[in-house]
């Protein structure tokens, strides 16, 4: 099961007509980079500190090779943040999500939550990250819902 988020900005920096707009351009382009790279850092951090330690602690535990599985890292390229979170048991998406046979047992939303909601907003979290969650099944070239 693996968990990819993509926060992006929208900011274009075309070259502008007039000289004194572009340097405005300019500046504006840098505050943004600026901003993108602080929350990257934050997320980074989150991700260490607080995701991966709440998600192992979540995990249900038999063997405890769920929770060994656990992983994640926070990429900053240019304008965009990539949020890679992992379980790689192939049971992960069962227990989170559930079964018709067995109640899910999440462990990665929640903590998920926990990291993230301080950073990006609670109800970011809760109404946009969350419901768009999707599994990427092994062996297969799509994601599953």
């Amino acid at each position: 099961m693996k968990f990819d988020l993509d926060i992006s900005t929208t900011f274009n920096a075309t070259n502008p007509i007039f000289s004194r707009h572009r340097t405005n351009t300019l500046y504006n382009l840098q505050v943004a980079e600026d901003s993108i790279f602080t929350l990257g850092s934050k997320l980074e951090r989150a991700t260490k500190e607080i995701f991966i330690p709440k998600a192992k602690g979540y995990a249900p535990k038999r063997s405890g090779a769920l929770a060994d599985s656990i992983d994640g890292n926070v990429e900053t390229v240019s304008t965009q943040i990539y949020i890679g979170l992992v379980a790689t048991q192939p049971y992960a998406g069962f227990v989170e999500f559930g079964t018709s046979r067995n109640n899910p047992r999440p462990f990665m939303r929640p903590a998920l939550y926990d990291a993230y909601s301080s950073i990006l907003g609670a109800s970011v979290i809760r109404s946009q990250i969350i419901p768009s969650i999707k599994i990427w099944k092994h062996g297969s070239k799509k994601w599953k819902r």
